[in-house]
């Protein structure tokens, strides 16, 4: 995962001039849905859509996917539990009019018009209490830079919970932070009395915790991360928010 994002900090630098293509895909979660509580699985579906706008993806630029673990900062592709894996899906001339149309594409379509599965019960990878991000990535061709410029909607995620899960319960947290954007202060409003907040950047790493519900965000690098509430009763939830 740091392996991937440190080449796509490195391509928004490399070709960060005039000219470059500024696009923007979005990844919407369908099965689970976005912050959902689920029990460990050995086949756990796994559905979501894309979607992009902004200037075109070309033949030769690629997009990645992923899924992160947010405890552990480790990567799998979206077929494969192998450690620092990715699924790529080159853009060529028959994907780029589909992908450049704006329409909402299911992962599916993908996937040999299969759902992904993801075995969440292997010990080595995952535990109870995990949040999994789904994420896709945009790199684009050398001949014609470009770069995502809003990384804020670019993954979705859910829990691993198996006391919750077990009766089949979405999470029931109802909350939001303002004001988001923030530049100093991020303010958490739940529907149960929050406990702490942890923030975490976007490639899986612990850069802030708080008792309560007020955290200063002031000395975070401007970009996109996630928070994750704890409430008194022990329940989680988690959601993203950009710091300016």
């Amino acid at each position: 995962m740091k392996k991937i994002y440190a080449f796509a900090v490195a391509a928004l630098f490399a070709t960060a001039a005039f000219g470059q293509r500024d696009v923007d895909m979005s990844l919407t979660l369908t099965t689970p849905t976005e912050g959902q509580h689920v029990a460990q699985s050995a086949n756990q579906t796994v559905s979501f859509s894309i979607k992009h706008s902004g200037d075109s993806l070309v033949t030769g630029d690629t997009l990645f996917f992923y899924y992160l673990n947010m405890r552990t900062g480790i990567n799998y592709g979206l077929t494969s539990l192998q450690a620092g894996s990715v699924t790529y899906l080159p853009i060529d001339a028959n994907s780029a009019p589909i992908i450049n149309s704006g329409q909402a594409i299911p992962s599916s379509a993908i996937n040999g018009g299969n759902n992904f599965t993801l075995n969440t019960s292997d010990a080595t990878a995952f535990q109870d209490g995990d949040t999994i991000m789904v994420v896709c990535e945009f790199a684009a061709v050398n001949t014609n830079p470009g770069d995502d410029s809003n990384l804020a909607n670019n993954f979705g995620s859910f829990i691993l919970d198996n006391a919750v899960a077990s009766t089949n319960n979405i999470n029931a947290i109802n909350m939001s932070a303002y004001p988001n954007p923030a530049t100093s202060e991020l303010n958490i409003k739940a529907s149960e009395e929050v406990k702490s907040v942890d923030v975490f950047s976007l490639d899986g790493k612990k850069v802030l915790s708080a008792n309560g519900s007020k955290l200063n965000v002031s000395n975070l690098e401007n970009g996109a991360y996630l928070y994750r509430v704890t409430t008194i009763s022990g329940a989680t939830a988690t959601e993203r928010f950009i710091k300016e």
